[in-house]
């Protein structure tokens, strides 16, 4: 018996430190997964979602395929709207430096003239850039094409942090 008892207390410690290297070994490997994921090359290549994933309706169109090659998109050319927003500096000061930012990348620079911009819907829209001083700069959004939001009259005003305008929604 005691035999036994020896031989399964050794056989449990074993298998303790197997699974306890077994365990640090799976979570090595999700935090390498997870790392490499953040390539979109190697993403598409691990994610099956990403493999199942087809050309996008729009760029279908733009890239010149008629209707009968892109599968259930029968009057897909008409589908296609232009967005756009206007937005004018109407209370500059001076010395200030600002840009209209779209999904976090800078995009036009803002001047007392109106400065019209081309937007997708979702597009996130905000003003960011430099105002010297303590008076904020007064921004007006003066024209909308196709969009229920942000709409014309809007104002904004800013000392040059990154400032919220508002996102691309369709009417």
């Amino acid at each position: 018996m005691a035999d036994f008892g020896k031989w399964f207390s050794s056989f449990t410690e074993k298998m303790e430190q197997f699974l306890f290297y077994l365990a640090l070994f799976f979570i090595f490997l999700l935090l390498a997964s997870q790392a490499l994921m953040t390539n979109d090359t190697i993403r598409y290549y691990l994610s099956r979602i990403e493999q199942l994933e087809g050309v996008p309706l729009f760029a279908a169109v733009e890239d010149g395929e008629d209707e009968h090659e892109t599968e259930g998109a029968a009057p897909v050319t008409s589908m296609k709207k232009e967005y756009s927003l206007g937005l004018k500096i109407v209370k500059m000061v001076e010395g200030a430096e600002l840009y209209v930012m779209l999904n976090g990348k800078s995009n036009t620079a803002l001047s007392e003239e109106n400065t019209v911009i081309k937007v997708e819907p979702g597009d996130l829209i905000e003003i960011s850039g430099n105002v010297p001083g303590a008076i904020p700069v007064e921004v007006i959004v003066t024209e909308v094409q196709g969009l229920a939001n942000p709409q014309p009259g809007e104002k904004i005003y800013t000392f040059g942090e990154r400032d919220l305008v508002g996102w691309a929604i369709p009417e």
